[in-house]
């Protein structure tokens, strides 16, 4: 009606290109000359997208120029109603569409920040809404009469268009009625009855409001719309644009299940990756949590599952709801893909041979409720972190006589390649001079752990000093329970982490005769970047924690305290998003079986209000640091050292420093 129709009865000339990429687009709008373009938003994200591109590969200079010129053509819009855009770009014009002044958008939403864009960038963007059954354009946004972010006004009145049942947001259904629209269906008055109120409007079945001038607004889809067990709608797309706004997601889906509302999440693992972290569940949880932060709680989802699949959707690219309570599920129980790569000789042959069968048995036997097949990805299907590597390693090296370093694991992106690995590694020659792999290279310990310079020395005492009265002022930092802190060290202080201010302020609050022997791990990636960071980090006992390297990471840790230091260890790892305690890594539990001495649970509170993930600047706000009394790190081990004492450590540690808030 739109695209072939309505240009014939006006006597135009319509091109249809001869296929829907960008280079036969871009021809056919350059041979044609076509004044007027008409497709769906993906289309137009896509030019946008390839636009940047573009830019992006002539180098910074000319990026930040196009950038500031689109920021001035866009304001300039907003602010007085004139594109300038034309004029601005000139040459972008001349290269892609000499002619073309005006897109036309249909099919689905059309996002107000890609309007703007296309605006600032000089061509005349109008948006609508409608049905096929009722003539395909119901409300539109004319070019005097336009509203970016909304579909426009009814083309046939207001009294063409209703919404039904609103709530207290004016949401409801929107029914329609037109001279465009259709009578019915044929020999069908079944479907009618459902089609069509009693007084002859047809349903939509779209939610939508209208605001006080009378422009329409769609909300969601009335089949899409979830219903909460506390009676609370959820429009999902609104929701998923917000949590799925970070690099290190590639889709992001609601669902409801049992009356909880719940997401799946595809990642991106190259960027998870490229962060540093090994550690996929984590930074999904973390990172979902913290992009809800923004939404009313109700909209905050209350489980995840991890995806390997993309999700799936339809031909204008929205999901296809009713196939995702099936993908969740399989998600959730680590099935991994739908569809495995089928065995083949060479897989069949790798698990028959030594020592990959007994490998393959003892995986098994690890992970008896996980599905395990070779195309299983470690982190996603199994759970398996670089805590979890250290455990599995240490126990090849124990049964098998295998070692495995760290950067070899790192590779490894599913358990075809780690059998290979493990296969490889049992046929390299073993020297019988050869000696035990250290956790920490003696260079690493000189670097780090030595002692400090006089010149070092006076000036962490300095930061120490200032930081302990600047925190006392500007955030009426109070402290609790300092007589639970040993006279002195070593010690080990095991503190809950919610910001960057923690570190700040537990040194802030910790007693004269701790400061001189306090030990500190730091993200590699954040805190050792340059030679300020290091000349800092040398002063003030800061050694490098990189969790791809658990064992150097702990080793560190322990050769701290075994010199008779005292150390600050964050065993969540991960700043909280909410503020809520989040799970311990065994890794202390670790560390605990390495040393004899007291353990004093710490919690940090108010500096998750002053300066939580999303600040990159603190604001003034009161902290507390509270000390709880001293555990002797040998009542804490059980019996036998393994996994499961790791963890058992770490979540006691976790009852202690959660109890504290009470």
């Amino acid at each position: 009606v739109v695209g072939l129709l309505t240009p014939m009865v006006c006597g135009a000339r319509i091109c249809c290109p001869e296929a829907v990429s960008g280079p036969q687009i871009v021809k056919a709008l350059r041979l044609t000359e076509s004044t007027l373009l008409i497709g769906v938003p993906r289309l137009y994200a896509g030019i946008v997208a390839g636009l940047e591109g573009r830019v992006a590969a002539k180098g910074r200079l000319v990026r930040s120029l196009f950038r500031g010129l689109l920021a001035l053509s866009i304001w300039v819009n907003r602010r007085f109603g004139v594109r300038i855009g034309k004029v601005l770009f000139r040459g972008l014009h001349a290269q892609l569409a000499p002619k073309l002044r005006s897109l036309v958008s249909g099919g689905a939403r059309l996002e107000p920040d890609l309007v703007w864009t296309l605006e600032g960038l000089g061509w005349e963007m109008l948006s609508g809404y409608g049905l096929a059954e009722v003539g395909s354009v119901n409300t539109a946004n004319f070019r005097r009469h336009k509203r970016i972010g909304s579909e426009g006004k009814p083309i046939h009145g207001d009294h063409c268009l209703r919404i039904a049942d609103p709530d207290a947001d004016g949401i409801g259904e929107i029914q329609l009625r037109a001279p465009s629209a259709f009578s019915g269906y044929r020999d069908n008055p079944e479907a009618n009855a459902v089609a069509f109120t009693d007084d002859g409007w047809f349903r939509t079945g779209d939610l939508g409001r209208v605001d006080a001038d009378g422009f329409v607004y769609i909300t969601g889809r009335a089949k899409e719309m979830i219903v909460l067990g506390g009676g609370k709608n959820v429009f999902p797309e609104e929701v998923e644009k917000v949590l799925s706004d970070s690099p290190f997601f590639d889709e992001v889906a609601l669902l409801e299940v049992q009356g909880s509302l719940l997401a799946l999440v595809v990642p991106n693992l190259e960027a998870i990756e490229a962060s540093g972290s090994t550690r996929v569940e984590d930074v999904v949880r973390v990172t979902l949590a913290s992009q809800s932060q923004s939404l009313p709680s109700f909209q905050r989802p209350s489980g995840l599952a991890i995806s390997r699949e993309p999700l799936p959707r339809t031909r204008l690219g929205k999901y296809r709801r009713f196939m995702l309570p099936e993908l969740f599920e399989r998600a959730r129980k680590g099935g991994g893909p739908a569809a495995p790569r089928q065995e083949t000789a060479e897989d069949r042959a790798l698990l028959a041979a030594s020592p990959a069968r007994e490998v393959w048995q003892l995986l098994k036997a690890r992970y008896p409720d996980k599905p395990l097949a070779l195309d299983a990805n470690p982190q996603l299907d199994l759970g398996i972190d670089s805590l979890e590597w250290l455990g599995i390693t240490l126990e090849l090296d124990d049964r098998f006589g295998i070692k495995l370093s760290e950067e070899e694991l790192a590779g490894v992106s599913d358990l075809r390649g780690f059998l290979q690995l493990v296969a490889r590694t049992a046929e390299r020659p073993r020297a019988a001079d050869a000696a035990p792999a250290q956790e920490v290279s003696a260079a690493d310990m000189e670097r780090w752990l030595s002692p400090p310079t006089t010149a070092e020395s006076r000036l962490g005492a300095s930061i120490h000093a200032v930081n302990a009265v600047v925190m006392r002022l500007l955030f009426r930092l109070r402290v609790e329970g300092a007589e639970h802190v040993p006279e002195r060290p070593p010690c080990l202080f095991i503190v809950n982490h919610v910001s960057d201010l923690d570190p700040i302020v537990v040194g802030g609050a910790m007693p004269v005769r701790q400061r001189g022997h306090l030990y500190w791990g730091g993200d590699v990636v954040r805190l050792f970047t340059n030679r300020l960071k290091f000349l800092l980090a040398r002063a003030l006992h800061v050694f490098p924690v990189d969790e791809r390297s658990p064992a150097a990471s702990l080793g560190m840790a322990a050769e701290v305290l075994a010199r008779g230091e005292s150390l600050v260890w964050f065993p969540e790892s991960w700043r909280s998003p909410d503020g809520e305690l989040q799970e311990f890594l065994p890794g202390v539990g670790r560390l605990i079986w390495r040393f004899d001495g007291p353990v004093v649970p710490v919690l940090v509170s108010g500096t998750f209000e002053a300066m939580p993930r999303s600040r990159r600047l603190p604001r003034l706000h009161p902290v507390t640091v509270r000390f709880g009394p001293a555990i002797d790190s040998r009542a804490l081990r059980s019996a036998e050292e393994n996994e499961a004492a790791y963890r058992a450590i770490a979540a006691a540690l976790k009852e202690k420093v959660g109890a504290l808030k009470t």
